[in-house]
């Protein structure tokens, strides 16, 4: 609901070359543990921003990670389920996505996308830094 943001590694030859050296397994470690704090920062600027009615929204809000796979690393925000909100499960209707989304009855209140604009370029800048820091730290690459 909130879009994504697809990181690929570019520029700095050299970096990218160290970066594949390094087994797979390592780099899925700092990636991940770097996603998650990006992740964090959204979801907290997230559940500043979401209309407060009961509550039940913003205590909804969770991390979660991408199931594993060889060929990506994901972490992302997601609103509770139906139940963890309160809402009757035979309903056709999920009120999250009506808030982030709006209806014709009622404005965008994007909550979701507006954290992960304000936040897209810190926590690019964060993976970069972890990124050069574990890089640093294997040196003889």
């Amino acid at each position: 609901m909130a879009g994504f943001v697809d990181i690929s590694m570019l520029g700095d030859k050299d970096i990218q070359r160290r970066f594949k050296k390094l087994p797979f397994v390592m780099q899925k470690k700092v990636l991940r543990k770097s996603l998650r704090a990006v992740a964090k920062d959204i979801k907290t600027a997230a559940g500043s921003r979401v209309p407060q009615l009961t509550g039940n929204l913003k205590r909804s809000l969770r991390l979660k990670s991408m199931k594993r796979t060889n060929w990506g690393i994901g972490v992302f925000v997601e609103t509770g389920t139906r139940s963890d909100l309160g809402i009757d499960p035979k309903s056709k209707w999920y009120y999250p996505a009506h808030v982030e989304l709006g209806t014709t009855g009622h404005t965008v209140q994007g909550f979701l996308r507006e954290s992960l604009r304000l936040n897209k370029v810190s926590g690019l800048n964060k993976i970069k830094q972890d990124l050069q820091k574990m890089l640093d730290g294997a040196k003889s690459l």
